[in-house]
């Protein structure tokens, strides 16, 4: 029996499905769900198989026209296509960056998205970062990212303004590209990353890669579980969680851009006269991870199933609320929140964004549908402005939970923790104590010790800034 329940759990870990128990949904008429879904994105006898089916080829065709560009799912050339049409239509809002590049050398690109808000620079602004695409065959992802892209690019109202007034928005829509190349030239159900050169028994042809999502630097490869230890050891499982954290270059470049904010910030935070930790500017103020499907919101702890200690965890309870609710306003779809709707994973993007960074605005999103079977990954074409609306207006609702509550980082845990300084002050006073307040003196009149305290002096400068630099994330 034991290991019957092993299987399962396994089992919904693998196919990232709702659970048993779901509130009642509005339901996708099932006769244009099989008329919405194209050949190309049909999950029917897909998963495993690395044999295109019949009809596997038979792509869409974008005509270039962006009114058009979410009639359908895009393949990766498109989507670059159309974020390069946002960033010359929107020059004065879009802001496109390199911010590395996967295995097999594809561009991952980021979108920043602001305005010039009186004498607040961008890099000042908190910034808004949301991920798409980092499992490859969850195609709802990428597009809702492009969507609200342009959602929030092309719109010039009171509620965007204020958005962009106070943040920065950035949009990643395929993090992923290798993988979600794939999905759609070869495997419809690929899931991870491309890079791994391991081959595997039940895909022969093909090599292993890794779960990008399982390969974040915050209890990386750690599980109760031996079961799912061992699967998440094993390269030919979808969970595979890589040689070591942050083996995976895609997965890099998204820690990579978020830290570089995260250090600056601290870099330039301070103590009041009394103590209180006052932020400097340009943190991460949110950090969203889109997937599919369950319509759930799953904030921290994804590694455990449990909530972080308070205040965080009401903090993050209170913005879950605020985001199911603009989320039911919008489509009349019921979202599920709470850190312990699904087993157990370790290593994932929102517990790293918080454990590491202190991110508290942070969740994966698991976007629709809220069907028990494996075609709820080929959510069909028709919903995709339907599902970017309903991400529209959850995204608003964010950015006016941030204003009204906070943004800062936690005081609690990661970059900007109570703890680290108080080993940033401990550290200072050692070395008060360790530099005698008459040093110049002592050197005037004892030439011949000028050397050896010299050399002390240097050392112990060099030591300092070494400890600076590793508390502040420079080493």
């Amino acid at each position: 029996m034991a290991a019957v329940h092993g299987h399962f759990v396994l089992f919904l870990r693998l196919a990232l499905c709702a659970p048993l128990l779901r509130p009642e949904q509005p339901a996708l008429d099932v006769e244009a769900r099989a008329l919405a879904n194209t050949p190309y994105n049909n999950c029917n006898g897909a998963s495993g198989s690395t044999v295109p089916q019949p009809a596997f080829h038979q792509l869409p065709t974008w005509s270039g026209s962006p009114e058009d560009f979410f009639e359908d799912y895009r393949q990766l050339h498109h989507i670059d296509a159309y974020i390069d049409h946002l960033h010359s239509t929107h020059p004065d809002v879009v802001t496109l960056k390199k911010i590395g590049t996967s295995t097999q050398g594809r561009i991952i690109r980021a979108i920043e998205l602001t305005n010039e808000a009186g004498d607040i620079k961008p890099a000042d602004k908190p910034c808004i970062v949301l991920m798409g695409g980092i499992h490859a065959r969850e195609w709802i992802s990428p597009a809702t990212m492009v969507f609200l892209a342009q959602a929030v690019a092309g719109n010039n109202s009171n509620s965007v303004r204020k958005l962009l007034d106070h943040f920065v928005v950035t949009v990643m829509p395929s993090t992923n590209p290798d993988g979600y190349n794939y999905a759609w030239t070869t495997n419809r159900m690929w899931r991870k990353t491309r890079s791994n050169a391991v081959r595997c028994q039940n895909r022969p042809t093909d090599i292993a890669g890794v779960d990008p999502n399982r390969n974040w630097d915050y209890m990386w490869g750690v599980s109760k579980d031996d079961n799912y230890r061992r699967e998440l050891q094993n390269p030919c499982t979808d969970v595979y969680a890589g040689p070591h954290a942050f083996s995976e270059p895609e997965v890099r470049a998204v820690a990579d851009y978020m830290e570089l904010r995260q250090n600056r910030s601290w870099s330039l935070s301070h103590l009041d006269n009394e103590g209180k930790i006052l932020v400097g500017p340009g943190y991460v103020a949110a950090f969203i991870d889109y997937h599919a499907y369950a319509q759930m919101l799953l904030p921290p702890w994804s590694h455990r199933s449990g909530t972080p200690a308070a205040p965080d965890s009401d903090y993050q309870t209170g913005m879950t609320g605020a985001i199911v609710k603009a989320i039911k306003a919008a489509s009349g779809r019921t979202f599920q929140a709470g850190a312990d709707l699904f087993p157990s994973d370790p290593g994932t993007a929102p517990d790293w964004a918080y454990g590491r960074l202190g991110v508290r605005a942070t969740m994966t999103v698991e976007l629709e549908g809220s069907y028990y079977d494996p075609s709820g990954f080929c959510l069909p074409r028709t919903m995709i402005k339907d599902v970017g609306e309903e991400q529209f207006r959850a995204l608003l609702a964010l950015g006016d939970y941030l204003l009204e509550e906070g943004a800062t980082p936690s005081s609690l845990i990661g970059s900007h923790a109570r703890e680290r300084w108080n080993e940033l002050n401990e550290s200072k006073a050692r070395w008060n104590d360790f530099v005698p307040a008459n040093t110049s003196t002592s050197m005037e009149s004892n030439p011949a010790s000028n050397v050896s305290v010299s050399r002390r002096a240097a050392s112990s400068v060099l030591h300092y800034i070494c400890l600076l630099c590793f508390l502040a994330g420079c080493v």
